[in-house]
C-alpha cells in the first residue's frame, strides 16, 4: 500500500553496518537494499548519536595551598554548601561542578545525622531522670554542663547549626533549653522542689541580725582574665631565670633602637618575645598599673602588629588576625545581605549607607568587613567617632600626636591606632582593614584595658568563657 512504512529488519541493519565498514555511502546502501534513502540516513544518524561518548570538561585547577584551605574550611563547616566553603577561603571563579567534585574527592562534607524529634525527647527524659537521682531540682549550670558534654561527643546530632553549616554560638543552647524545660515540667506539681531562696541585696544582708560578718554574698564584678587561658603565668620557661629574661629584654631594646620596628620579623626577636611573655604580663598586670607609654618604653616590639598578634595568641589561644579576618568576610557578608534585603525597615541613614555599599560593589571586594561594621554602628546609633578618627592623608604620626586631641580609648585612624593620646601601632599601607580591627581589638586584651560591652568578642572572635566578664556588670 502507498505510504505504509516498514521498520528496518535485523538483517537489513547488519547489512547497513557491513556496507558502511566497506566505505559505501548512504545513497548506495539505499539502492542495494531497495529502501528509502531517508530511512537509511536516519538509522545511521541515530546510531552515531547513541554511540557518542561523554567528554568531561576539564576542571578548574586549584593550588595545593588553596586545597588545604578548603579542607580546613570543610572540616569546620561540615554542613555548609560548596559555595560557602570556597567563599570562606576567598577562592572565587570556581564553577559549581568543580567545587562539588573537589569536595566529593575529599569526602569531608556530609549531612548531619539528626535524630527524629520523638527520639530526642525520649533521650532527654532518660537524661533528666538519671540526673534527678541525686537532686530533684537541677540548676541551670548543671544542665548546661551535661548539655555541653553531649554536644561535644555527638556534635553532628545535637549541636546547633545554621542553614549554611556554621555553628551557632556555644552550640548546645537548644539542648540546654530542652533539658531545663523537662526538669521544670517534672517538678511542676512539687512545690518543695521548685521553691528557691529569695534573692537578697548586700544592704539587707548587712542589716540582718543573723548575718555573719565573715560571710559575704558573691556579686558579679570586673574580671580581667575574661577569655584568657594564660593571663598570669607563674612558671618560668625551661632553662630561664629572672636574670636571663632581663638580659633578653635589654637585647630587644637595643635591637629596636638600632633597627626600628621592622626588626620584629627577625627570628631571634620572635624567640625572645616568646620567652619573655611572662615578664610582659607581669608588667602589664602590675599594681598600680602602668601607663601605655611606660609599657612601650620597656617592650617596644610589643607595639607592632606581629607583636600584638603573637601576644594575643599566647594570652587567649586564638589567632586574632585569621579568625577576625575570616569572620569579617563570611559574617560581614551575611550582615550586609540582611540589611540590603530589608531596606524599607531602616531609617534614612541606614538606607543611604546601603545605597553607597551597593553602588561601590562592596560584596565583590575586600571592603565587606568595613561595610558590616558601619552598618552595625548605624543600627545601634553609635557615632563613627567612637571607632574612627579622620585625619588628612598627608598627616604623619608626630603631627597627629602634636595637633590632634586624641581620645583616651583606642581608635582607628588612617595611619594607625592610638591610646592615651599617643599613636601606639602604625600599620603599613598593604595591611587590610581586618588587620587594623584585629590590632584594635587585641590592644584591649594585651594592654588589659576595659572596653564597652559589644558583640565583637562573642560574634566575630567567638570568645565565650564559661563565666566572668570584662564588661561592667
Amino acid at each position: 500500500k502507498m505510504g505504509q512504512k516498514k521498520d528496518l529488519t535485523g538483517s537489513e541493519k547488519s547489512k547497513i553496518v557491513r556496507y558502511l565498514a566497506e566505505g559505501c555511502s548512504s545513497l548506495k546502501i539505499a539502492k542495494l537494499l531497495k529502501r528509502n534513502h531517508r530511512t537509511i540516513k536516519r538509522f545511521i544518524q541515530n546510531s552515531q548519536q547513541g554511540c557518542k561518548k561523554r567528554v568531561e570538561k576539564p576542571r578548574r585547577q586549584i593550588t595545593a595551598h588553596e586545597l588545604r584551605k578548603v579542607k580546613r574550611a570543610a572540616a569546620k563547616m561540615p554542613l555548609a554548601t560548596s559555595l560557602a566553603i570556597f567563599q570562606s577561603c576567598n577562592i572565587t571563579g570556581v564553577p559549581k561542578s568543580t567545587r562539588c567534585a573537589i569536595l566529593r574527592d575529599m569526602a569531608k562534607v556530609r549531612k548531619a545525622e539528626r535524630r527524629p524529634p520523638r527520639e530526642e525527647r525520649s533521650m532527654i527524659r532518660i537524661v533528666v531522670e538519671a540526673m534527678q537521682v541525686n537532686c530533684r531540682n537541677i540548676k541551670r549550670a548543671s544542665c548546661e554542663e551535661v548539655a555541653k558534654i553531649i554536644v561535644d561527643r555527638y556534635p553532628q546530632t545535637f549541636a546547633d547549626f545554621t542553614e549554611k553549616g556554621e555553628r551557632l554560638g556555644c552550640g548546645h543552647y537548644s539542648l540546654l533549653r530542652s533539658i531545663k524545660s523537662r526538669v521544670e515540667h517534672v517538678n511542676r506539681d512539687n512545690t518543695t522542689h521548685r521553691l528557691r531562696q529569695t534573692k537578697r541585696t548586700r544592704n539587707e544582708e548587712d542589716c540582718s541580725p543573723n548575718s555573719n560578718a565573715t560571710s559575704h554574698k558573691k556579686v558579679r564584678c570586673l574580671v580581667d582574665s575574661y577569655g584568657c587561658i594564660n593571663w598570669q603565668p607563674v612558671e618560668l620557661p625551661e632553662g630561664e631565670t629572672p636574670a636571663s629574661l632581663e638580659e633578653k629584654k635589654l637585647i630587644l631594646l637595643t635591637i629596636f633602637n638600632s633597627e626600628g620596628p621592622g626588626a620584629v620579623e627577625r627570628p631571634d626577636v620572635d624567640d625572645f618575645m616568646c620567652l619573655t611573655y611572662i615578664s610582659q604580663q607581669q608588667l602589664i598586670n602590675s599594681c598600680p598599673s602602668l601607663s601605655v607609654a611606660e609599657i612601650q618604653e620597656q617592650w617596644s616590639f610589643l607595639f607592632t602588629r606581629k607583636g600584638f598578634s603573637n601576644h594575643f595568641y599566647k594570652l587567649t589561644g586564638i589567632d586574632i588576625c585569621e579568625r577576625l579576618g575570616q569572620a569579617l568576610l563570611t559574617k560581614g557578608r551575611r550582615i550586609v545581605n540582611y540589611f540590603s534585603t530589608q531596606k524599607l525597615k531602616w531609617n534614612l541613614g541606614i538606607r543611604t549607607l546601603i545605597q553607597q555599599v551597593e553602588s561601590e560593589g562592596v560584596l565583590a571586594n575586600n571592603k565587606v568587613g568595613t561595610a558590616a561594621i558601619l552598618l552595625m554602628m548605624k543600627y545601634y546609633k553609635e557615632d563613627e567617632d567612637s571607632l574612627f578618627v579622620l585625619a588628612d592623608e598627608t598627616s604623619t604620626r608626630m603631627s597627629l600626636e602634636a595637633e590632634s586631641n586624641l581620645p583616651i580609648t583606642p581608635r582607628l585612624i588612617m595611619l594607625g591606632k592610638n591610646a592615651e593620646g599617643r599613636v601606639i601601632v602604625e600599620l603599613d599601607k598593604e595591611n587590610i582593614f581586618a588587620d587594623a580591627i584585629s590590632v584594635l581589638f587585641g590592644s584591649f586584651y594585651v594592654l588589659n584595658l576595659e572596653y564597652q560591652e559589644s558583640a565583637c568578642a562573642r560574634f566575630f572572635v567567638r570568645i565565650n568563657p564559661e563565666e566572668g566578664t570584662k564588661c561592667t556588670s
